[in-house]
């Protein structure tokens, strides 16, 4: 009898130890796995957690040992069969439960595994879910595109291909803006106010190039110790900057500086234009220097207005201001409709834009027709490029996609068309391979560009500069000459003698 009890006492003692031991589950004996491989330092680390949630800190390292070591990627181990049966499918969700609910095990708190294996079944459940509506999506806006294409016709009159000019270094000049200006091109440069602070708010300062000489140079304001925005009307030069401690905005005209009342003095206000009258940008007012008599407030508004790198300008009832994006990428058009107060992205107001594409949200030019009709380039400068008109009825459609006429057929030469402008009943575009003329659905090639690319030396030969020619303005002189400048940097003059292109780097 007394046999028979200590066996039943034995059983009960092992049932006992099952049902209370911390590896009851492949989970709990993978707990006791951690604490005899991670040093003290790490477990200290753990333990001065104060959630679970902040396990996340180490989800690309100890995380990531956990997946590569521990059979989650691989599918062929007994913590990785264990959490598939829970209906876990992802290694990272593996890791996270494996990483929170040892935080768990560690701090005394109980761990609710069947509500995580629920929130990551729910997660990818949504992410299915708008993968799919995604995909519709992405088909609707092809389908868009093909419907409202622009039939062109591509006629090519044997253009002569010219070389870009060899660079021995970084070309410096910045231009944001170029037009005709007394005997020459007045060109606004870009500069940073503090070129180590990558935040710094930038200005722009006027050039004068000379045609004689393709030489460029900073015009001087008596008026003013710092330019910070610059604009030409009707042949007067306007510049908006400090004098002292104060700003002033001072217009030139025939070598004569006058100082003109503004509305507020503010830091690094920015010169626009509506026609031949100024405009001048606030962070959150707008102003129209009606008849050069008089200010008028525009628009105000509650938030800051983007920074137009491009001079801001007024067509009709509708303002036009490109940003300057970061690291001279992602500039976005936006459009304001004074009528409304509404202010848009223009590539959000197509409505095609998405995660799967059309990739439109840079826009390095855009230009205007007589119609008010505009004219954007769309698409980074190492992607795939598409030019959009958006008609004065907002009607979309859509002259070049992807760099071809039609997207799955060759048509003519890449036409990653970076640049445009309207030019009396033609549009003058700019790209990679070539400067074109787009007249009555006639797409037609003035000049190829060659050795669009090119590698040199910089900082006294510490680094290696990839240089890619992607103009951005487009500045028609007269016939056969033309200046065009670089996204980056970098301005050039195109001009056709004796029968023959060059292209000249201004300098």
């Amino acid at each position: 009898m007394k046999k028979k009890l200590f066996l039943i006492f034995l059983i009960w003692v092992s049932l006992a130890a099952g049902l209370f031991s911390q590896d009851k589950t492949p989970l709990d004996r993978f707990h006791s796995e951690l604490e005899k491989i991670l040093d003290k330092e790490t477990l200290a680390q753990i333990d001065s957690y104060e959630s679970q949630e902040e396990m996340v800190l180490l989800h690309h390292s100890l995380g990531m040992y956990l997946r590569n070591e521990y059979g989650l990627w691989s599918r062929d181990s007994e913590i990785y069969r264990y959490l598939y049966d829970l209906g876990l499918r992802h290694p990272d969700d593996m890791s996270s439960v494996i990483l929170e609910s040892f935080w768990c095990k560690r701090h005394n708190v109980q761990f609710d595994i069947k509500a995580q294996v629920q929130f990551y079944e729910e997660y990818w459940q949504n992410v299915a879910e708008q993968s799919r509506k995604e995909q519709e999506r992405k088909q609707a806006a092809l389908n868009y595109i093909n419907s409202h294409r622009v039939k062109l016709t591509y006629k090519e009159d044997n253009p002569q291909t010219i070389s870009l000019p060899l660079l021995e270094k970084e070309p410096f000049f910045r231009a944001r803006y170029l037009c005709k200006y007394d005997d020459g091109v007045f060109a606004s440069i870009r500069r940073e106010l503090d070129i180590k602070d990558p935040k710094s708010l930038y200005i722009t300062q006027p050039y004068k190039i000379d045609l004689q000489t393709n030489k460029i140079t900073a015009i001087k304001v008596k008026a003013l110790d710092l330019v910070e925005s610059c604009i030409v009307t009707d042949n007067t030069l306007w510049c908006y900057g400090k004098k002292g401690k104060k700003h002033k905005l001072v217009s030139v005209k025939n070598g004569k500086e006058t100082i003109v009342p503004v509305p507020k003095e503010e830091a690094c206000a920015i010169l626009g234009f509506a026609g031949d009258e100024l405009l001048i940008e606030y962070s959150r007012e707008i102003y129209r220097y009606k008849d050069s008599q008089s200010w008028t407030l525009i628009y105000t508004s509650q938030e800051d207005l983007p920074r137009s790198g491009l001079p801001p300008q007024l067509y009709g009832n509708k303002l036009y201001l490109r940003d300057e994006g970061r690291g001279e990428n992602r500039k976005k058009l936006w459009i304001l409709d004074l009528d409304t107060c509404e202010l848009e992205k223009f590539y959000e107001m197509t409505g095609l834009v998405g995660p799967d594409g059309p990739r439109w949200e840079n826009n390095a030019s855009y230009t205007l027709d007589e119609k008010g009709n505009l004219y954007v380039s769309c698409g980074e400068d190492s992607s795939q490029k598409s030019l959009l008109v958006l008609s004065n009825n907002n009607s979309l459609n859509i002259i070049l996609y992807n760099n071809t006429f039609i997207s799955d057929l060759e048509t003519g030469p890449k036409l990653d068309i970076s640049a445009v402008r309207k030019a009396g009943k033609n549009l003058l575009l700019a790209g990679y391979s070539g400067l074109f003329t787009l007249s009555d659905n006639i797409l037609s090639p003035i000049v190829y560009f060659n050795n669009p690319e090119q590698d040199f030396a910089v900082d006294n030969g510490k680094y290696n500069y990839h240089w890619v020619w992607y103009p951005s303005f487009i500045l028609p002189l007269g016939e056969d000459d033309y200046i065009l400048s670089r996204t980056f940097d970098g301005i050039f003059r195109l001009k056709k003698e004796n029968g023959n292109w060059a292209l000249i780097l201004i300098s």
